[in-house]
């Protein structure tokens, strides 16, 4: 299980210096053991 931080997300998608690290992990873990809180996500949702 992960509880992925809002800072995963913006580091791909704002293009950040380790966009390629996160790439490789989102694509390596089964996302189904991937959590999010619902404040990480309304944070993105303000930076987007």
């Amino acid at each position: 299980m992960y509880l992925a931080d809002t800072n995963i997300f913006l580091e791909a998608l704002l293009e950040q210096d380790k966009k390629d690290d996160v790439q490789s992990f989102l694509q390596t873990i089964d996302l189904s053991t991937l959590y999010i809180t619902d404040l990480s996500l309304h944070s993105i949702g303000i930076i987007l």
